[in-house]
């Protein structure tokens, strides 16, 4: 059995999805599994359902929820123990590999740890594995205020992710390959300097070095590598942009690092929002590039 919730909430046994229920059993099991091996209180569980307007029977209903989750989950594959009850509420135990919040924890630490030994390609690669799983907003479909400061932390720690993985797909000479996904990432995201400060570096290992300077970090400082490496330290040499983004420095096209073949002109954002290829997941929120 296999709990997702990076995405819509679904719990798989053997690989087929099983039919949790009402929206009142979706909220209870989402909460647990938003703090899995962890004792929610019932209070939490009664204010995750019902908000403000509470009803007389609230904790009667929550623990109705709790025994009719037990009864599939132990009809289903025979684990009606993963929901304990503890002194003040209950706790959902599930290893690492069986929730998707845990699978993602564990490629992005080995891809850090592979990162900080100087494999980037493969740091790439664990870290592509684990922004493939979100299947779109998380929690989708599960409305409720408790969940809202746990959507927007695993939104930020989705972004955060995507710069460690650009970081490592430059550090792996892989420039040409993500700038139009760069492009479309700053488009929807302006704001992001980890990202701004990539697709700068990027477009300049390209040899398009206007276009690096039109789009640096605006006046400010360039953000750290997600992998503990300054951008403008990656490279010998160094020419500083406005507001002291360093790019590195001109060298003749074919010598040993020199400025590689132009990449094809970054797709921007359309009026889709993105350029081709990608990587996002279903339901994100296409924005256009606003100049």
């Amino acid at each position: 059995m296999s709990f997702r919730i990076l995405g819509p909430l679904e719990v798989l046994v053997d690989g087929r999805p099983l039919a949790i229920g009402r929206n009142r059993q979706r909220t209870v099991l989402a909460v647990l599994l938003a703090h899995v091996n962890r004792t929610v209180s019932v209070r939490r569980l009664v204010w995750a359902v019902w908000g403000e307007d509470v009803p007389r029977t609230a904790v009667k209903q929550v623990q109705s929820c709790v025994w009719r989750l037990r009864a599939l989950f132990d009809a289903a594959a025979g684990r009606r123990d993963v929901i304990e009850t503890t002194d003040w509420g209950y706790r959902l135990r599930a290893t690492e590999d069986e929730v998707d919040t845990g699978v993602f924890e564990r490629l992005a630490r080995n891809a850090r740890a592979l990162a900080a030994g100087g494999d980037h390609g493969r740091a790439a690669g664990l870290l592509r594995a684990a922004l493939d799983l979100f299947r779109g907003p998380v929690l989708a479909g599960v409305d409720s205020p408790a969940l809202e400061g746990v959507v927007a932390r695993w939104e930020e720690r989705r972004l955060v992710t995507v710069e460690e993985r650009m970081a490592a797909e430059l550090a792996s000479g892989r420039h040409r390959a993500v700038v139009d996904e760069l492009s479309a990432l700053v488009c929807e995201h302006p704001l992001r300097e980890g990202l701004r400060s990539r697709l700068t570096l990027a477009l300049h290992r390209c040899g398009r070095r206007a276009d690096a300077w039109a789009v640096g970090p605006g006046g400010r400082e360039p953000s750290t590598g997600g992998f503990g490496q300054a951008i403008g330290s990656q490279e010998p040499g160094g020419a500083t942009l406005p507001g002291g983004a360093v790019l590195p420095g001109d060298v003749t096209p074919g010598s040993p690092g020199g400025p590689p073949t132009p990449c094809p002109p970054a797709g921007g954002c359309g009026a889709g929002g993105s350029a081709p290829g990608v990587a996002r997941y279903p339901g994100a929120d296409h924005r256009r590039c606003r100049r």
